[in-house]
């Protein structure tokens, strides 16, 4: 067909495609597992083993984190969450305690995802924390008052529009990306592997994905790293924000 004939020349690169086709993954331990689908699942490396195959994301790995405080007088699991749209933080039930966050306006990118970096989190930064911790004060007295538990910061993935990334990547056959979950992976998960295994089986997920679409970001956008980044700032501090109509990002203008 018309379309072959314009692909690049074969060429092999870490992740294994040929011909812009995924034919296998080489693995750290010299292994070559032959499979004509590779599902990009990686959260906040997503964007590295994407690039391995040619094909770079609109990804940012971002330090997210949440607090859980010490037992709240009256709390129980069956109260309902609270989430404030103005002040941009939650408030969840946990058991006796709460786990509270939100998203503030000077997020803390993490700009090199190390490689060896597993099941850890990071130290809280308080200084970003904070602006979530006067609106959490602000919404709940009873929190400034209340001891923490625990902290837990770790790394997660945001794309430019606050919508993950899923399905086939344009211009590499049989790579197939599920990430840039926005800090919704665990809601999302269940959902979006369904749909996903049935794109891969049967050529089509069950449910409507264009939102989701990887190829609604254009090359040049994608290539500028500025652009990615003050659009993915700015979607990520508006993540709690009421959308009204003819609402334009201010970013990457």
């Amino acid at each position: 067909p018309p379309a072959r004939r314009r692909l690049p020349k074969e060429y092999a690169s870490p992740t294994g495609t040929v011909g812009r086709r995924v034919v296998g993954v080489h693995t750290s331990c010299g292994q070559t597992i032959r499979t004509g689908h590779v599902v990009n699942a990686c959260g906040a490396w997503a964007g590295a083993v994407s690039e391995m195959a040619g094909a770079p994301l609109p990804l940012l790995a971002m330090k997210h984190a949440y607090v859980v405080t010490e037992p709240l007088e009256g709390m129980h699991g069956g109260l309902p969450n609270v989430r404030d749209h103005d002040l941009s933080v939650y408030l969840k039930a946990q058991g006796s305690a709460m786990a509270i966050g939100g998203y503030e306006t000077n997020p803390e990118f993490w700009a090199q995802p190390a490689s060896d970096f597993a099941f850890g989190l990071f130290d809280l930064d308080w200084d970003t924390f904070l602006q979530n911790m006067t609106g959490h004060v602000q919404r709940c007295p009873a929190v400034e008052h209340t001891g923490i538990a625990s902290t837990v910061c770790g790394p997660e993935s945001f794309t430019p529009d606050h919508k993950p990334l899923v399905g086939p990547q344009p211009g590499v056959r049989g790579l197939w990306q599920a990430c840039g979950f926005n800090s919704m992976g665990m809601m999302l998960s269940g959902g979006i592997g369904r749909e996903l295994a049935a794109w891969v089986l049967h050529g089509a997920p069950t449910l409507d994905l264009f939102g989701f679409d990887p190829a609604r970001f254009h090359a040049s956008t994608v290539a500028d790293a500025r652009w990615v980044q003050d659009r993915t700032h700015e979607s990520y501090a508006k993540t709690y924000a009421i959308v009204f109509p003819s609402d334009e990002p201010l970013a990457g203008r």
